[in-house]
């Protein structure tokens, strides 16, 4: 009975009550919004500091090439769990050289799912 009201009559939307029910509405869904990107760059952020963790260490023990870098970078880029970045990160400080760390890293890649448009 109320909706059939409000729909007719635009005045009725417009009213204090109305429009702290709006406000209130808007800044829930600022709250929310803000919430996720804080948590969505959160993440973005341990998934980037992890990728440098690793191209760090292998270019400290191992003085890579500006293509080894390169290549190894564009590998990391299709991983986006924060656990198996961790996971390689460990990986790098014990290997014994780049080709056993290449080898973790290829098996890790072929077990992880390709990173999609939405991932990272």
């Amino acid at each position: 009975m109320v909706e059939p009201l409000l729909e007719e009559d635009e005045v009725l939307l417009d009213t204090p009550f109305m429009r702290r029910i709006r406000l209130k509405a808007e800044e829930k869904g600022r709250t929310e919004g803000r919430i996720e990107g804080r948590i969505e760059g959160h993440t973005e952020g341990a998934v980037t500091a992890l990728y440098q963790a690793i191209c760090n260490i292998l270019n400290a023990r191992f003085s890579l090439t500006e293509t080894d870098r390169d290549d190894l970078q564009a590998q990391l880029s299709r991983l986006t769990d924060a656990k198996v970045l961790h996971h390689l990160v460990l990986t790098a400080m014990q290997v014994s050289d780049m080709a056993a760390f290449q080898a973790a890293l290829d098996t890790t890649s072929q077990a992880a799912p390709p990173a999609t448009e939405g991932d990272v």
